[in-house]
């Protein structure tokens, strides 16, 4: 299993092709199911409980959310590649997430409906808008990528081709910025402006990425100087892990400084580390690893309808949760019930697919 295409001298195409990127998001999304399905015992309905599992949660509840972190990054990694950084691609972007929220959010608030749940039409309104979290209570992502999208062709304007100019443009000014409007605005625009804070380092740490070659230029000669097979399996197992567990410990870098007399924290997200070393352990592991031709079909498959995958999963811990958690818990045994989840996720998901496709061909 490649997947990596052969370097050039410079970067001018991505260091590893779209089955590979497939692959990525498949384990990214199973990574956010075992998230949100396992890591948070207070979500759960009376009845489904795993007492044994709780010191599982308390680990893994940081470490997991790396999922994130590695969808954000391959969001800015692949956008240095795109020819027209312009408004007019990211206001199409937007528009196709936009269809894709709307889709999945009509096919579980008919769901909901069935299962005998009322909605008033400004609570409607509102979801749809991304203002309101009911039905889609894990998609705080679209109204931040709708931002960062909008951001994105203004801040590339300025960053320099190479060296700390490039990394102190995408890194540091934008946390800089996020965190003032989260410190001296209103409370609605406060927190749009942390989650920008928290998330948008991550797109910036793939663009960067992508822009300085970091995975042929500094990750490919550490690797290479391991000769046995072995060796560079326990080097990808370490990033992974690494990546993973120091979410949990060293989750932001501080620094400080003084604005209209009123002392400000700084904090850039660790993840734009975690999330290069975590995707290039997975591709080290997927290079060395020849999985099972099943495996590779199923990875595929969930990387495939990632995004509504993300959408539909919600359901389970929705308002209706009541209705619907028995159903995705009916296995009980936790892989069993991550097993279950996974596929009527991604049927609800391959639904979803199918009526935004058509509606986006219709245009």
């Amino acid at each position: 299993m490649n997947g990596i295409t052969q370097r050039e001298q410079l970067p001018v195409r991505p260091y590893f092709d779209r089955t590979m990127t497939l692959y990525i998001k498949g384990i990214a999304l199973l990574c956010m199911l075992v998230h949100h399905f396992f890591t948070f015992p207070d979500r759960y309905i009376p009845g489904i409980e795993y007492p044994y599992l709780v010191l599982f949660a308390r680990i893994f509840q940081a470490p997991m959310r790396i999922c994130v972190s590695s969808f954000a990054f391959l969001t800015g990694y692949f956008y240095f590649f795109n020819k027209k950084k312009t408004l007019a691609y990211s206001l199409k972007k937007d528009y196709q997430l936009l269809i894709s929220y709307w889709t999945a959010f009509l096919v579980l608030l008919g769901l909901a409906l069935l299962g005998g749940f009322r909605f008033q039409p400004k609570n409607i309104l509102l979801e749809m808008l991304t203002f309101k979290k009911d039905l889609m209570v894990d998609s705080w992502y679209v109204q931040f990528y709708l931002i960062a999208m909008l951001i994105l062709p203004v801040l590339v304007r300025f960053m320099p081709r190479k060296g700390i100019g490039s990394y102190l443009v995408g890194l540091v000014i934008p946390v800089i910025i996020f965190t003032v409007i989260k410190d001296f605005a209103p409370e609605g625009i406060s927190r749009i402006a942390q989650t920008q804070q928290q998330w948008f380092t991550s797109i910036m740490s793939g663009y960067l990425a992508a822009q300085n070659d970091l995975f042929a230029g500094s990750f490919d000669p550490l690797r290479d100087r391991l000769k046995k097979p072995w060796q560079k399996i326990l080097l990808a197992l370490v990033l992974m892990g690494s990546a993973m567990l120091m979410r949990r410990f060293f989750t932001f870098g501080i620094f400080g400084g003084v604005l209209l007399s009123r002392n400000i924290t700084f904090q850039i997200y660790m993840d734009v580390i975690y999330a290069p070393m975590f995707i290039y352990g997975v591709l080290t592991f997927l290079q060395q690893v020849q999985l099972p031709e099943i495996l590779q079909k199923i990875l595929a498959a969930i990387g495939k309808l990632s995004l509504p995958m993300w959408f539909a999963h919600g359901l389970f811990f929705s308002v209706a949760k009541e209705v619907f958690q028995p159903i995705a818990f009916l296995p009980r045994e936790p892989l069993a019930v991550l097993v279950w989840a996974t596929f009527l996720t991604y049927v609800l998901a391959w639904c979803m697919d199918k009526i935004a496709g058509f509606i986006l061909k219709k245009r």
